[in-house]
C-alpha cells in the first residue's frame, strides 16, 4: 500500500511539472530580472546601404547566390512605454510558421510532429509595437547574432533579461541559410541550407566549410547594415523601413520615443554559438567597404564555435585595442579538445574573460530548453546565471560578482574520471581579463 501511495505522489509530483511547462501552458516565462518589468517588441525589415552578393556558392534548386543581400531584418526589445495600450504576447515562431516548421524538420533531417502543437500556441511576453519608454537618460544599445538553426525570436529568455536592465537588444535576422527560413524580397522563402543545396563553380572547389566562412563575412555586413539602419530609423529617415503591424500613423509616435533616446557611440555585441563566432570575427576584421568602424564598447560570447573562422585569423587588421570581452562557454564546448585550446590562446590574446557554466548544454543559452515536457525550473536557473554574470560584466562589476571570485585556472581545469569537468561550483574561471 505505501509503495502505491508513493508511485501516485511521483505520478502527481510529474504530472504538475510537466503542466508547469511552456510546451503545455503556451507561454513562456517572464523574464525580466532588473528594474524594467514591461518588454516591447517590434520587427524591422529595409534595403540596406546597397545590395551586396557573394556569387558563390548558388542554390541548386534556383541557381541563385545563397548569399545575396536585397534586404535585411531585425527584432528590437526594448523597455515598454508605460503609458501605451498594446497587446501583451509575441508568437515565438515567426511567419510564415509552416516554412518555419519545414526549416526545422530540415536541419534536423527528420519530421517532428510536435513542432506543429507548438507553432500555433507558444508566445513569449513582450508588448508588440510598444513606445520606448520614457528615461532620464538615453539607453545602451546592443546586438545579437544567433547560431545555427536560431531564429530572430530563439533568444527571447537572455536578450529580454538584457532589455529588463535598460538596453536596447537589436537581434540580427541573419539571411545567410543559417535559420530555419526566412522571408526575402518578393515573397521567397530560403530554408536552413544544407551542403547537397549549395553548387560551386567547376574551378572553385567548394566545402561546407568553406561556405560557412563566407557565411560569416556575410554575417558580418548584415550586423554593420542593421546598425547603419536602425541608426537611419531613430534619426527620422525611415521612408523605406517597414515597422511590421503598425500603419502610418501609428509608425510616426513609435519611431518619435526613440529619437534622441539611445546611445548609439557606444556599442555592445554578444552571440551565440555560430554567432558568438561572427562576433568575434567582427572583432578581427576591418568593416566592410563603406561602413566606419563600430564603436564596441565590451562584448560577450556565449559558446562561441570557432570552426569557420580561417586560420590564421585575420586578427592583424583588427583595430589595435579589443574591448573587454566575456566569453561562458558549456561543459561540451570546454571538453573538446581542438576547439577549446584554440579558444583560450584567442581570449587569453584579447585580455578576455573566459569561463564555464557547469550542467550546463550547447542550448542552455537559448529558449529551446524551455520547451521541453518538464518543469522548466533548471533550465530557467541556468539562464539566470547566464544573465548575472552577462549583465555583471556589461555593468562593470564582473569583479564583484561571487560567481567569478575563484582563481583561473588558465585552461587547464580538473577531469574526472570519465574525462568530463570536474568542478564544485557552479561557474569555473579559465581565465581573467579585462572587466
Amino acid at each position: 500500500m505505501l509503495g502505491t501511495s508513493i508511485t501516485v505522489i511521483v505520478i502527481v509530483i510529474a504530472t504538475m511539472s510537466m503542466l508547469r511547462s511552456p510546451l503545455f501552458t503556451g507561454n513562456l516565462p517572464q523574464a525580466t530580472p532588473g528594474p524594467h518589468k514591461k518588454i516591447g517588441y517590434a520587427y524591422v525589415r529595409g534595403p540596406p546601404t546597397k545590395a551586396y552578393s557573394i556569387f558563390w556558392p548558388k542554390l541548386a534548386s534556383t541557381e541563385r547566390p545563397v548569399l545575396s543581400m536585397d534586404q535585411i531584418g531585425y527584432s528590437l526589445f526594448y523597455p515598454y512605454g508605460e503609458s501605451a495600450k498594446k497587446t501583451h504576447g509575441v508568437h515565438w515562431f515567426p511567419e510564415p510558421v509552416n516554412e518555419m516548421v519545414f526549416g526545422y524538420e530540415k536541419f534536423l533531417g527528420k519530421k517532428v510532429k510536435a513542432l506543429r502543437f507548438i507553432v500555433g500556441r507558444l508566445k513569449f511576453p513582450a508588448y508588440h509595437n510598444t513606445p520606448l519608454k520614457t528615461n532620464s537618460s538615453k539607453y545602451p544599445l546592443a546586438v545579437f547574432s544567433h547560431g545555427l538553426a536560431g531564429t530572430r525570436h530563439t533568444y527571447t529568455q537572455y536578450v529580454t533579461s538584457l532589455a529588463s536592465e535598460g538596453y536596447i537588444v537589436l537581434v540580427v535576422e541573419h539571411r545567410d541559410g543559417s535559420g530555419p527560413a526566412v522571408t526575402l524580397p518578393d515573397d521567397e522563402i530560403l530554408h536552413y541550407v544544407k551542403q547537397d543545396d549549395l553548387v560551386w563553380d567547376e574551378s572553385n572547389h567548394g566545402t561546407l566549410e568553406k561556405f560557412r566562412t563566407s557565411q560569416l563575412d556575410f554575417r558580418i555586413r548584415e550586423i554593420y547594415e542593421c546598425l547603419h539602419s536602425f541608426r537611419q530609423l531613430v534619426d527620422g529617415n525611415s521612408d523605406k523601413k517597414d515597422i511590421l503591424g503598425l500603419d502610418e500613423s501609428a509608425r510616426g509616435e513609435w519611431i518619435e520615443s526613440f529619437r534622441d533616446r539611445i546611445e548609439t557611440d557606444q556599442l555592445y555585441l554578444t552571440g551565440h554559438s555560430f554567432g558568438g563566432g561572427t562576433i568575434l570575427y567582427t572583432l578581427q576584421t576591418p568593416p566592410p567597404e563603406g561602413h566606419a568602424s563600430l564603436p564596441v564598447k565590451k562584448a560577450i560570447m556565449l559558446d562561441p564555435w570557432l570552426e569557420p573562422l580561417p586560420i590564421p585569423s585575420p586578427s592583424g587588421h583588427a583595430p589595435p585595442h579589443t574591448p573587454p570581452t566575456l566569453v561562458i562557454n558549456s561543459p561540451g564546448f570546454t571538453i573538446w579538445k581542438g576547439h577549446f585550446p584554440r579558444l583560450v590562446n584567442i581570449v587569453k590574446g584579447m585580455g578576455g574573460n573566459l569561463v564555464t557554466l557547469m550542467n550546463s548544454n550547447h542550448q542552455s543559452f537559448s529558449d529551446f530548453p524551455l520547451l521541453a515536457p518538464t518543469s522548466p525550473s533548471k533550465a530557467l536557473q541556468l539562464l539566470s546565471t547566464v544573465h548575472e554574470l552577462s549583465a555583471s560584466f556589461l555593468s562593470g562589476k564582473l569583479d564583484q560578482c561571487p560567481l567569478v571570485q575563484a582563481q583561473p585556472d588558465e585552461g587547464d581545469f580538473e577531469r574526472g574520471e570519465d574525462g568530463k569537468m570536474k568542478a564544485d561550483d557552479p561557474v569555473v574561471v579559465h581565465l581573467k581579463g579585462d572587466m
